[in-house]
């Protein structure tokens, strides 16, 4: 149940201060300010009065962590959590010594953190709550037994001044407990009983604690004395009391009984008969006389019934070494006994709480003992429920802690089935699940106590039978505490009866641990004494049951939670691992380095030792090795070539499905590398892609493997990316043949075109290759790229292609041309690109078959391009196009010397080519 909560950060590290802060009120609490000292928490608790106080344990400066707590705690009562990255035993006996409400352990997780502050401050105030539900009953049984007692109780100071008087003064001596306030205890003393009362009054003062009792007289409001026995006790330095505590009882009746009984027996046997209270008198062995009082208070109708009696059959068994002791004392000391209270046995066989005073006497000439009894059986039953309530309260704040450190379900349980026993006193106590199976069995899963086999014995059920209707099977089918006041005598309890009573149980209680609509199981409690369990324990022993099932619900949910993180974060890696073979897969074809990371992949994420890919050859049907990893025996695999059928990988192949050996030893036949590397079991699976086998995968492991179907899935989707990435690398590989065989046609058919039109023009024969090879040495020069040089070499091959659109007699004319026949020749370059263009092999080529006859400064043609608007091919082969030329004979002049055509290239540098071409050319002249 989660509660939005005002928390003050205390955490001189200003990161992990504002980290907390910010997670905090992401889930919803409030912290309005961080402190980062001790002193400066002290004061800004003080200022805002946080619910909870978020404590680093090591702060700078005089007041450390641990001493501001400690102040938070005394001054303010607000609750503390340690944040500690300490856990040596001076630290933590130190904080214990505070009472933290829980601990953070640094470093945390946001989810640890919220969790702890969840639960510190749902048991924080669930004790919180408790403890004030107890004070309140504390309270109210004090005003209960106060304002119900027939004494009169007063609280006087040091002088003697009355602060507070119980309601039984208006019957005792007439005066309403206000009119005595104020007023002095001497005021109401007898005169004559005044000189004993003062030194007994100063005794009071200078000693703590109790004193002997007095008997003295009291005034009543209409000028009466009462006698009253008067007990003190001095609380003046107990803080919660500060006073004088009196407890005096009205004993008129006894001292008029006493003095009728000197002045005459038949008053006095008047006064006995009529007397309210209980008197009777016995030789310390048989009951002489009994007044009706008395009779009445043991069950009696008739006083005469008790008469020569037992006094020791009278009293319960376990008070009658004590009886006996104080009435020897009192026959042979002759003296007074003072009040003490015993339990005596009802007629009924109910156990009744007397209060009894015994004063020797003489009856008829023998020794006897007079004594009073009072009946103190409602005051004493309060007191044991509220110590029982206590112990429950004390019980639960012990059991909250344990709830605040469990860090694991059968821990908790087990700590609390401890607790129960050994601060609850309780004798046995343990947990049983209710079970879903057919019997519908409880099943006990912690204990703690006197045991001795007894869970064992019980066979329990929640089912409506004969084992199903004792507490435990009752409580689940009902979910309501259900308790077996004395076992001894409860039907419902016949089937354990013998082996409880064997092991001194002598009641018990079932307490349902219920979430929501299901009800868990239960938490049974035994104890050594019938009608263990009152009322107001039992609802507190609920509540223990209810705060357990929450911690259980809470362990439950960590736990599922972190197993749920733990399985997300093996599929992330999972995935992560394949997606980076497929990564690998998509983006690299080399099969060895492919293979290598997913096998790498594989033993990682699925925890085995070795593992290789055998490979297919389709063209022989033997497995080949492909790629290995986590082999000890250098070079291992060149061993391991089988044929389709032999062997487990050649089964594998064969059958087209997977095969797992657990034991490989069991083996007849084995792979010699086997023994060497020490294979247990081995798991071998179909590489397969579309319906085609291309290898094996083999899993190796050097101890026994148990795989189980996550195990097996993550492997056949490793599997699936291997196939994919050999069957990709075969497509490939073979892709990439026929592109070779393919590139390697189209350049041959080029080079027989530029040897077809070498043949045609009888002039240029041989030019287009020197041109060819001269362009792409210039091209390399220049930095063009290896693919932007292989278009630059079949640009070349082909720069002269448009003149097969040329006609022969003006191709091969030996004189000059006419302009008309100019224009002719000048459309070479578009049928070149006309003819080139179309082809898309040949499109990226077609720049120098159609640009280079432009011109620097744009008189070229046929586009009439000017400066880098025309292609760096173009511009670079026009270059080397006209140094060939010049320096190649032709049929109507002889070649040109190479110093005139260098000084051509020079002058015609910026008109018709780049300048900074020539410069490259030039230096690439001047090194052949």
């Amino acid at each position: 149940m989660k509660r939005n909560a005002c928390i003050l950060v205390v955490e001189d590290e200003r990161i992990v201060a504002r980290d907390i802060q910010a997670t905090l009120q992401r889930s919803g609490h409030s912290v309005p300010e961080i402190a980062s000292s001790g002193k400066q928490a002290i004061a800004l608790a003080e200022e805002i009065h946080p619910d909870l106080v978020l404590m680093d344990i090591v702060l700078p400066g005089e007041i450390d962590g641990i001493q501001a707590a400690g102040e938070i705690g005394e001054r303010l009562g607000i609750p503390v959590i340690f944040l500690t990255a300490y856990s040596d035993d001076p630290i933590i006996e130190r904080a214990r010594a505070v009472e933290p409400i829980g601990y953070i352990l640094k470093p945390y997780g946001e989810k640890d953190l919220l969790t702890t502050i969840e639960m510190s401050l749902h048991q924080f105030i669930t004790t919180r709550n408790r403890t004030e539900e107890a004070l309140r009953r504390s309270e109210a049984y004090f005003r209960a037994l106060t304002e119900k007692s027939s004494d009169l109780i007063s609280v006087l100071d040091q002088d003697g001044i009355t602060r507070y008087s119980s309601p039984s003064v208006v019957h005792l001596l007439g005066f309403e407990p206000d009119e005595l306030i104020g007023t002095s205890i001497f005021d109401m003393i007898h005169p004559d009983d005044m000189a004993m009362a003062r030194p007994i009054f100063e005794q009071l003062l200078n000693e703590t604690g109790p004193i002997p009792a007095a008997i003295l007289r009291t005034r009543h409001k209409n000028g009466s004395y009462r006698w009253f026995e008067a007990q003190g006790a001095n609380l003046l330095c107990d803080p919660e009391i500060n006073g004088i505590i009196v407890n005096a009882r009205d004993i008129t009746a006894r001292k008029l009984a006493e003095d009728a009984l000197k002045e005459s027996e038949s008053r006095y046997r008047r006064l006995f008969e009529d007397a309210p209270e209980a008197i009777w008198i016995h030789d310390g062995n048989l009951l002489m006389e009994v007044n009706p009082a008395a009779a009445a208070l043991l069950g009696y109708e008739r006083p005469e019934e008790l008469v020569g009696v037992s006094v020791l059959g009278l009293v319960h068994p376990q008070d009658r070494e004590r009886v006996r002791t104080r009435i020897q004392t009192a026959l042979q000391t002759a003296s007074v006994l003072p009040a003490r209270d015993f339990r005596m046995l009802h007629r009924e066989g109910r156990t009744i709480y007397a209060e009894i005073t015994a004063s020797p006497c003489d009856y008829h000439g023998r020794k006897a003992l007079q004594v009073f009894l009072r009946d103190t059986t409602e005051r004493r039953l309060a007191e044991i429920e509220l110590r029982k309530a206590n112990r429950a309260l004390k019980l639960i704040s012990e059991c909250n802690e344990v709830l605040v450190r469990a860090t694991d379900e059968t821990s908790l349980l087990n700590e609390i089935c401890r607790n129960i026993v050994v601060v609850g006193g309780y004798r046995l106590a343990w947990v049983g699940y209710r079970e879903q199976d057919q019997a519908k069995s409880i099943r006990p899963v912690a204990q703690a106590g006197f045991e001795e086999g007894y869970l064992e014995t019980l066979k329990l059920t929640w089912e409506d039978a004969d084992r199903g209707r004792g507490p435990s099977g009752e409580s689940i089918r009902s979910r309501q505490p259900v308790a077996c006041r004395n076992i001894q005598n409860d039907p419902k309890f016949t089937p354990w009866r013998g082996e409880a009573l064997r092991r001194g149980y002598m009641s018990s209680i079932a307490l349902p641990m219920i979430h929501g609509d299901e009800t868990l199981g239960m938490l049974a409690i035994y104890a050594s004494e019938p009608d263990a369990f009152g009322e107001d324990e039992v609802a507190l022993l609920f509540e223990l049951a209810n705060d357990l099932t929450y911690g259980i619900i809470t362990i439950r949910a960590r736990a599922a939670r972190a197993a749920a993180e733990i399985a997300l974060q093996q599929q992330f890696e999972h995935l992560n691992a394949l997606n980076t073979i497929n990564i690998v897969v998509m983006g690299s074809l080399n099969l060895r380095l492919t293979l290598r990371l997913s096998l790498e992949q594989i033993i990682r994420q699925i925890h085995v030792d070795a593992a290789d890919v055998m490979l297919l050859n389709p063209h022989t049907h033997i497995l080949e090795p492909g790629e290995s990893v986590g082999f000890r025996v250098t070079d291992v695999m060149k061993l391991a070539s089988v044929h389709i059928g032999e062997g487990i990988a050649g089964k594998v192949a064969l059958e087209r499905t997977a095969i797992f050996v657990a034991r490989l030893d069991e083996q007849d036949e084995n792979a010699p590398f086997i023994a060497a590397e020490n294979f247990v079991s081995y798991y071998g699976i179909p590489l397969v892609v579309k319906g085609q086998l291309l290898g094996v995968l083999e899993i190796f492991h050097r101890t026994p493997l148990n795989p189980n179907t996550d195990w097996v899935n993550l492997l056949e989707s490793f599997a699936r990316q291997a196939a994919i990435s050999i069957d990709n690398a075969v497509l490939f590989d073979n892709l990439q043949r026929s592109k070779i065989d393919l590139e390697m046609a189209y350049d041959t058919t080029l080079e027989g075109w530029s040897r077809a039109l070498d043949l045609r023009d009888k002039e240029t024969e041989g030019h287009t290759l020197r041109v060819t090879e001269m362009s792409m040495r210039l091209a390399k020069a220049v930095g063009m790229s290896e693919n932007e040089i292989i278009q630059v070499r079949r640009g070349a091959l082909l720069h002269d292609i448009g003149k097969m659109g040329v006609p022969d007699a003006i191709l091969l004319k030996p004189d000059g041309l006419t302009p008309e026949e100019w224009v002719v020749m000048r459309k070479h370059p578009v049928y070149a690109y006309e003819l080139l263009y179309p082809i898309k092999y040949l499109r990226p080529a077609v720049d120098i078959p159609y640009c280079h006859h432009e011109k620097w400064d744009g008189s070229g043609y046929p586009r009439g391009l000017k400066g880098e608007q025309i292609p760096l091919s173009a511009r670079l082969f026009a270059i080397v196009d006209v140094w060939d030329a010049l320096c190649s004979d032709r049929p109507y002049r002889p070649g040109l010397p190479v110093e005139e055509v260098y000084h051509h290239i020079l002058n015609e540098t910026g008109r018709a080519f780049d300048p900074k071409i020539v410069e490259a050319f030039l230096n690439l002249v001047d090194q052949t």
